[in-house]
């Protein structure tokens, strides 16, 4: 932001930038999550290693959480 705010890059290659490390984070991601699926789905050991862990207590997945009154968005969830 200080490089467009004393002109050495313009607001469209400050956009352009932000745009693909943003879509580049993005493809990142889902590429790791779609291979790490595809890889447990196909070595089934190692999916039940990665569930038991190596002593057999569960220490890497856990189910995903159910509850999501955490969650707050926005200012008509903030109280007075």
């Amino acid at each position: 932001m200080d490089a467009n705010d004393t002109g050495q890059i313009s607001a469209d290659e400050l956009l352009g930038s932000s745009m693909l490390l943003f879509i580049a984070g993005i493809t990142t991601t889902s590429g790791l999550i779609s291979n790490s699926v595809l890889h447990l789905d196909r070595f089934p050991d190692q999916r039940d290693f990665m569930r038991d862990g190596p002593s057999g207590s569960s220490f890497a997945m856990t189910p995903p959480p159910t509850d999501f009154r955490w969650l707050t968005v926005g200012p008509q969830d903030q109280k007075d």
